[in-house]
């Protein structure tokens, strides 16, 4: 069973780097809808949620939850939010700007804290991260 768990963490962090060097290509190649699609891909691999899952879904944060429901349960992840940290922000929240951070890594980009703070849909994102892109290049 621990084969299983780890082979399986491995096959999804090799994919999850597959669709960030697609991602970052499609940004090098100023192709905006091939970015877009990539950014999306991505993040459903990072979040191990399926299109089905996602049931057309943009807001990060609803990504979020419903991939935290799918690996904990739902009462796990009521009972985690319920436990006092330090922002006060949900489970959900904090995965949001865990993302935000992991993609401008992986492509190479900054957004300030303000700008990722309000980033609440997948197109704010992609919007951000591809004008980030274009001020460095």
């Amino acid at each position: 069973m621990e084969k299983d768990v780890l082979a399986y963490i491995r096959k999804s962090h090799e994919q999850a780097e597959i669709d960030a060097r697609t991602m970052k290509a499609a940004l090098i190649a100023h192709d905006r809808a091939a970015f877009g699609s990539c950014l999306r891909e991505y993040l459903l691999t990072r979040f191990e949620l399926t299109e089905a899952h996602a049931q057309g879904e943009e807001r990060i944060e609803e990504l979020a939850r419903k991939s935290l429901i799918l690996q904990k349960g739902a009462k796990a992840v009521r009972e985690s939010d319920r436990a006092i940290n330090c922002q006060n922000s949900s489970t959900a929240e904090d995965k949001t700007l865990l993302f935000i951070l992991v993609t401008q890594r992986c492509l190479g980009v900054k957004l300030s804290p303000a700008q990722s703070a309000f980033i609440e849909t997948l197109p704010e994102l992609e919007e951000a991260l591809w004008q980030a892109y274009a001020a460095t290049a």
